[in-house]
């Protein structure tokens, strides 16, 4: 195998910049002949077939390929397409030449590393426009192609000169379907070249190849030196181009050297047809996407559901096949101790060709697959257990006002019996009452009690009036909220976001492991967020196995929240009023099928969706998993449980235990009086 040595011409106009480029693959299969002079006519034809093809697709940027023996024809053919290309304004040229590689006296044997050296001297960008050049004579100029279009990347384009003897060792080089490869048959005696798409759905099935073009040779030569085509009434051309398919498709354009009929549009966006392409999905059960309708005895699955239905569809169009199995560890996929599991770790690692469910496009998991076109979206929520009357304890008592507006009251109180003490000591009635009477009056009018003793002075009345009227005001207050609470539980919700969690030690965010939650927690721009997942990962119970596990701990363990995805939880629990969720959403992202990374089905795949998505039908299917919440306001009361006036009950044995104290201390304290 040749050994690539750099010999590289660079012909570039003034100082007009090259950018934006595409590539085009052209493979030109010529009916040749023996006759020296047929050859000098099949380079000459074919310099004149890339200059007009160059000038139809506005080309800007050429390389061309060539190698180190050539034929007194094949040097003709590369001078003659370098200087007609050079001639170019704009036009940037490249020359690169091989030489064979001579080891162990075999010349046919090559190195992997110097078709990388060619690689970098061609400068190979993902760029469109760029047209890359290659005769093909021998066996050896085919095995140099197949082995630097291995080692390049599968989006790189080619143009590739050959005789007709070639079309039969297409089936050795796997040309994926993604690719812009065109096949360019040219007829030295009519002078005319058929262009042909050439693709493979996968490496061991047939190539393909589809006409979309055809050149006619104009024997007189227009002068069209600035690069543009002239419209062509096509009228006069219908013999000729009657055997190309989808006519109206076709664009005509006069050359300088001929006449070009081509189709219009992206190739790649043309292909749907993957007959022959068996693709092995993963799925996981994702109310209300995908779920399964029939396991079957050889572990395969059938599914249902509206994402269900788009994959489906999918293949229904395209025409490939496929069987599903459930993921092995039932997760979605996330990265764990250095590796990935769930759907993303399967696809990874080649079980599986596509996921079959809808998981989300996470920046860490684009890093590893690829996404097709968004087909949903989501957001995730957070869960948590709707408070009851039989959750109240001594809370149920004290939740009615906040600590500090306890500790002003209390304040409040005890001014008002120092202040009755103080102006009963200093109003004529101190002799009809001692300060402890004083206060014990005080204290009754703060409870709502009145007192037989007749209070004339009028200082002495507005202070009890005032008691009074404090005690009507907060009792109002108190009595409406603790009657609402035991009745139908506390109607507050216990935090308004997720800094609320992050800054309660007594509150914990539970979630799946093998969610997207963890990714977006451990790189959220919030700190609060970024402080919840590593409490997350110190306290190690908050990583739960499933979504379920994460709502079951919210609805049983106290001080537990959950954060599920918006539309799991409203199909699983939606109509469960025990729950109750935040009125703001995390983590909004869209959702699609997940495929190899660099999957060459991703663009036509795309290309079905995009048409799914202009005429509704992903409209109507996400309608179809939309969830909507219950209505929640006419809730059930429940009768007052014992454990709602625990706290009561208490302070009234209290209560009694403490007068039965101070009976027994007054007994004695009478007979010691009685004895003395």
């Amino acid at each position: 195998m040749p050994l690539m040595k750099e010999q590289t011409a660079v012909a570039m106009s003034r100082n007009k910049a090259i950018s934006g480029h595409e590539y085009f693959v052209i493979f030109l299969f010529f009916c040749t002949s023996s006759a020296i002079n047929i050859q000098f006519e099949r380079e000459r034809i074919g310099s004149l077939l890339i200059y007009d093809f160059v000038n139809f697709h506005d080309i800007h940027l050429v390389s061309m390929i060539s190698q180190g023996v050539h034929d007194q024809a094949n040097d003709w053919w590369r001078k003659g397409t370098f200087r007609l290309l050079s001639a170019q304004k704009g036009m940037g040229l490249s020359v690169v030449e091989t030489q064979p590689h001579q080891v162990n006296g075999n010349s046919s044997a090559r190195k992997v590393s110097h078709f990388r050296n060619l690689a970098n001297i061609i400068h190979f960008p993902q760029h469109s426009h760029h047209l890359v050049i290659q005769q093909i004579v021998t066996e050896e100029d085919l095995d140099i192609f197949r082995e630097l279009y291995q080692e390049t990347d599968e989006r790189v384009n080619w143009l590739l000169l050959s005789d007709a003897t070639i079309e039969d060792h297409l089936d050795q080089v796997y040309i994926p379907i993604n690719s812009k490869v065109i096949v360019a048959l040219v007829d030295v005696n009519s002078r005319n070249a058929t262009f042909l798409e050439a693709y493979k759905v996968a490496p061991k099935m047939p190539i393909r190849l589809h006409a979309i073009g055809k050149w006619l040779f104009n024997s007189n030569p227009s002068d069209n030196s600035q690069r543009k085509t002239l419209p062509v009434n096509k009228s006069l051309f219908l013999d000729e181009f009657k055997d190309l398919p989808n006519q109206r498709r076709l664009a005509y354009r006069k050359m300088k050297y001929g006449i070009m009929a081509y189709i219009k549009g992206d190739l790649i966006m043309r292909r749907r047809d993957l007959t022959g392409l068996h693709l092995n999905c993963t799925v996981i059960e994702t109310p209300p996407y995908v779920f399964i309708k029939r396991r079957h005895p050889d572990g395969t699955v059938s599914l249902q559901g509206p994402t269900a239905e788009m994959f489906y569809l999918l293949q229904k169009v395209t025409n490939f096949s496929s069987s599903c199995r459930m993921v092995r560890d039932n997760a979605w996929g996330s990265f764990l101790n250095g590796r990935w599991n769930g759907v993303i770790g399967e696809i990874i690692e080649g079980t599986a060709d596509i996921a079959a469910t809808p998981i989300d496009m996470t920046p860490k998991r684009s890093e590893v697959v690829d996404f097709l076109m968004e087909v949903t979206t989501t957001s995730y929520s957070v869960v948590f257990k709707r408070a009851s009357s039989s959750d109240q304890r001594w809370a149920a008592y004290t939740r009615e006002f906040q600590e500090k507006v306890w500790i002003i009251f209390g304040i409040f109180c005890i001014l008002l019996v120092l202040l009755f003490a103080i102006f009963v000591s200093l109003s004529p009635l101190r002799s009809q009452l001692s300060s402890t009477d004083a206060v014990h009056i005080a204290v009754g009018f703060l409870l709502g009690q009145g007192t037989s003793i007749s209070v004339s002075a009028t200082s002495l009345r507005m202070l009890m009036l005032t008691s009074l009227m404090f005690h009507t005001v907060m009792l109002t207050h108190y009595a409406s909220d603790l009657m609402s609470g035991l009745a139908a539980g506390d109607p507050r919700l216990p935090i308004s976001d997720l800094t609320d969690i992050a800054e309660n030690p007594k509150f914990t965010l539970a979630y799946s492991k093998s969610t997207s939650v963890d990714e977006y927690l451990s790189k959220s721009p919030v700190a609060a967020h970024r402080k919840i997942w590593q409490d997350s990962y110190d306290r190690g119970s908050a990583m739960v196995q499933s979504p379920q596990n994460s709502w079951e701990f919210a609805l049983t363990k106290r001080g537990y929240f959950a954060m599920l995805s918006k539309d799991y939880f409203l199909h699983n629990s939606g109509n469960d009023c025990r729950f109750l969720t935040l009125k703001r959403d995390y983590f909004p992202t869209g959702m699609s099928f997940a495929l190899k990374k660099n999957s060459p089905v991703k663009p036509i795949l795309n290309n079905i969706i995009l048409r799914m998505l202009s005429s509704g039908i992903l409209e109507k299917l996400g309608r179809e998993a939309k969830v909507t919440r219950a209505a929640c306001d006419n809730l059930e009361v429940a009768p007052i449980g014992l454990s709602s006036i625990t706290a009561p009950l208490c302070l009234l044995g209290c209560g009694v235990i403490a007068a039965c104290v101070f009976l027994l201390l007054e007994l004695v304290v009478a007979k010691w009086r009685a004895v003395a």
